[in-house]
């Protein structure tokens, strides 16, 4: 277990990259797209999210905040070779920024709730308007990269996976425990080679440690949109791919430098 101490300023840890907090600017301007909106859940839409995820807390809603969420991506040196999915993704403002700030192969939202899911949609929209009107290339790289999925996260394939964020504060334990269950059959079928992905690495992010995951590999700090206080990410290492022999050592019998979720530690 490695625990990773920064200090965390809440003002600045507010922002993305000026580069990538521009483009997020202008995506979630609209109200309707609004930090705020996303706690406005229709009845129905709540008592549907609350049915199917065996919780009461379909109204509660908050993100990390897009510093922190930088931070992370670059502790784990997130690049073109990743598959990105936020599980609870909401209105898709961490899928959008990771897809813009790392430039990864794909970034997939997964939300229960109906309403959210089209507010995400309708961020994804406007990121291509973005991209085509300002001609864009990180937008427009993005735009393309970007996926939302309406749906139940336990159900969604995660055979390209190899960053997961679970926002798992108010999530009900069984329902934690069922994710965990889903990457590790993954990370298994990796380990295998059974996987398409058995040569990717694969890093789960929870807020809360999950029953039976053990102890996480690190711990990170992070600001959240509805607490003032650092709140601690776990990281948990499901799958480090095999180093192959003739890179093992480098040209004069050195140790080669092997890029994965080791960056983090």
């Amino acid at each position: 277990l490695v625990c990773v101490e920064v200090m965390l300023v809440q003002g600045e840890d507010c922002e993305a990259p000026a580069p990538v907090q521009e483009v997020l600017q202008a995506v979630y301007a609209h109200p309707a797209l609004s930090l705020e909106s996303c706690t406005e859940l229709e009845a129905v839409d709540a008592r549907r999210v609350n049915q199917i995820s065996g919780g009461q807390k379909a109204m509660t809603y908050g993100e990390m905040q897009p510093g922190s969420w930088s931070r992370l991506l670059a502790d784990l040196h997130v690049g073109g070779d990743d598959t990105v999915y936020d599980l609870g993704s909401g209105r898709g403002r961490l899928v959008v920024q990771a897809a813009l700030e790392t430039g990864c192969r794909r970034a997939v939202g997964v939300e229960l709730s109906k309403q959210r899911h089209q507010q995400a949609a309708r961020a994804a929209k406007r990121l291509s308007r973005y991209a085509e009107k300002m001609a864009h290339a990180r937008a427009a790289h993005a735009a393309e990269a970007v996926k939302f999925i309406n749906g139940d996260m336990r159900q969604v394939e995660l055979a390209d996976a190899t960053v997961v964020y679970l926002m798992n504060q108010d999530l009900p334990r069984k329902l934690n425990e069922q994710i965990w269950e889903v990457l590790v059959a993954e990370s298994e079928r990796r380990r295998s080679g059974d996987s398409p992905s058995a040569t990717r690495r694969l890093v789960l992010l929870t807020l809360l440690g999950i029953r039976g995951a053990g102890e996480p590999s690190h711990i990170l700090p992070s600001s959240q949109s509805w607490t003032d206080a650092v709140v601690n990410v776990n990281l948990y290492d499901l799958f480090t791919p095999p180093v192959p022999p003739d890179l093992e050592l480098g040209p004069q019998g050195q140790d080669a430098t092997v890029p994965s979720s080791e960056g983090a530690r």
